[in-house]
């Protein structure tokens, strides 16, 4: 036999097995355990952590998964020479797309409100808030483990608060 039939009878193979899939939809309940690194902070913050939750409809394709969800970010940042502690909080909604069945490369943009809590001279307030990355998921079955790296804002004067996400993730679909 030759190399491009056997290869093509595994493409045929593939999109039988694929095309037999059906989509179906469940909701997914997400967390998220994160670490910062400020990029706007003038030698002010130090670094930080925090956590999210989600809570979405993921829509499941085969070999391609889509989540309209809402998500809340709490990210606390080390104050640096002399600066005050900042606490960030984020009610945002977005989406978040996945290629792939086993390991999943995913994609994530969310937009809402944040706003950050501190004390003099770093006052509080609140404003737009963003946040958006990529990661890779290990999925068996309902659930989903791996890590991500993203970054976010909240557009709130005087020293929007900006940083890089470094986090894992976990999410289990019902």
């Amino acid at each position: 036999m030759r190399a491009h039939t056997v290869v093509a009878g595994i493409l045929v193979l593939a999109t039988v097995a694929l095309a037999s899939q059906q989509a179906h939809a469940g909701t997914e309940i997400g967390a998220d355990l994160d670490g910062a690194l400020p990029v706007n902070s003038q030698g002010t913050l130090d670094g930080g952590g925090g956590f999210g939750i989600r809570l979405g409809q993921q829509i499941h394709l085969p070999a391609l998964r889509l989540t309209p969800e809402v998500d809340y970010g709490y990210m606390h940042l080390f104050g640096a020479n002399g600066w005050p502690d900042v606490t960030t909080h984020r009610i945002e909604g977005g989406l978040r797309l996945g290629v792939g069945e086993l390991l999943v490369p995913f994609a994530f943009l969310h937009a809402g409100y944040g706003w950050r809590v501190s004390s003099a001279p770093v006052t509080g307030g609140g404003g737009f808030a963003i946040d958006t990355g990529v990661g890779l998921d290990l999925t068996l079955g309902p659930l989903s483990v791996g890590g991500h790296v993203g970054y976010a804002s909240i557009a709130v004067d005087p020293n929007d608060p900006k940083w890089v996400i470094l986090g894992l993730d976990g999410a289990i679909v019902f």
